[in-house]
């Protein structure tokens, strides 16, 4: 957000995607008290990687999400979750509702705890890279369903804490 545009393709920013993608998370979890979310953007501002983590940590998370879109080629595609080593099993869930809510082809998940806010989060932690902006026909489908996007990683993560209840 804010100066960074994040990944660019096909007339699209990823951070103007991703934010309504949270946002509409957001809604869901308005209406369910059950659940204490922290956001770390809800307008359009640069929060930096510290700020991310450490904001996860000094509020004691049980879970750390971080929505993205990837960019690579043109015929790149698909959806994949990253993930840290405490984080396999939430991953697994979140994974499990976002990618096929896109469609997209499964990239699947990966360990990658040398991204920063995965790294430095002391929780389980998700990254998800919905599908790719360079990629016409995921860009086009990105752009006309962040509602359903985001009305998939509220699902995850609801299901994810069913599985997975926190230890509070």
């Amino acid at each position: 957000g804010g100066s960074d545009s994040g990944a660019t393709g096909n007339g699209l920013r990823e951070k103007d995607l991703t934010l309504k993608i949270v946002q509409s998370a957001k809604s869901y979890f308005n209406k369910n008290s059950g659940y204490k979310v922290y956001y770390t953007r809800l307008s359009d501002w640069y929060p930096s990687l510290s700020y991310r983590s450490d904001l996860a940590n000094n509020v004691g998370a049980d879970r750390f999400i971080s929505v993205h879109i990837n960019s690579a080629t043109p015929s790149a595609h698909g959806t994949e979750t990253l993930y840290n080593s405490k984080g396999y099993k939430s991953s697994n869930k979140i994974h499990a509702y976002v990618r096929p809510a896109t469609g997209f082809t499964n990239r699947g998940l990966k360990n990658r705890t040398g991204l920063a806010v995965l790294r430095n989060t002391k929780t389980a932690s998700s990254l998800t890279e919905i599908g790719f902006i360079s990629n016409e026909a995921e860009a086009k489908k990105m752009k006309s369903n962040t509602g359903t996007y985001g009305k998939a990683v509220y699902n995850a993560i609801v299901n994810s804490f069913s599985t997975y209840p926190s230890k509070r």
